[in-house]
């Protein structure tokens, strides 16, 4: 479901005319908090955020309440959490995009703006970010990973509530792509084309192509 809290609400409404009392509702909305949809849900009490990331690589999970979720309803969950493996972080406080999130969005912006700007190709942001930190993928090969299509829809969310320029070219410059389809790594082509993307290949960060 794209990160919309009026879609969000709406289709958590549905849930709540179908589901029985004791249901707890959670959302693993990436960049919105809960409280933007909790009363929609019909059940804010028992409602908040759960948020996994990719699971074939981390089993950090957030835990993300709004000020009306119960006390009792943040335990079962955070239990839950650890009976299915993940290692919880609770947050004591709702935030835009968690603790990770919010890290890397910082970091997904910056390497929209220097791309946009034409101040360096996709590559050389890349391979900027791999270099330095050593790391086997940079900012574009993660946006990949999560689908432009997401990371665009977020990214244009957001350049519509603050206003800001930078923020909308940014989003301008991701809109191509979601507009051919090549949303990353789940269509076969993005900002790299795969299963064999370039950043992954001996010596892409020693290159100059």
């Amino acid at each position: 479901m794209p990160e919309d809290p009026k879609l969000k609400g709406k289709v958590f409404a549905q849930f709540n005319e179908i589901c029985p009392a004791h249901a707890i509702f959670t959302t693993n909305t990436s960049s919105l908090v809960p409280s933007m949809f909790a009363e929609a849900t019909g059940r804010p009490e028992r409602f908040a955020a759960f948020h996994f990331h990719d699971t074939r690589v981390t089993n950090i999970v957030d835990i993300m309440p709004h000020p009306q979720t119960s006390l009792e309803v943040v335990d079962l969950i955070e239990a839950f959490a650890v009976r299915i493996g993940q290692i919880p972080i609770m947050l004591k406080k709702e935030n835009f995009g968690y603790v990770f999130n919010a890290l890397i969005m910082e970091l997904f912006k910056s390497a929209q703006t220097l791309a946009a700007n034409d101040v360096a190709s996709i590559e050389d942001v890349d391979r900027a970010w791999m270099g330095v930190m050593h790391t086997p993928v940079g900012p574009f090969g993660i946006m990949d990973s999560i689908g432009i299509d997401t990371v665009w829809k977020v990214t244009d969310y957001w350049a519509k509530i603050v206003k800001d320029p930078q923020q909308i070219a940014n989003a301008a410059f991701m809109k191509p792509y979601v507009d051919k389809g090549d949303l990353g790594e789940k269509t076969g082509k993005g900002f790299y084309s795969y299963p064999k993307p370039a950043y992954a290949k001996p010596g892409f960060v020693a290159s100059k192509k």
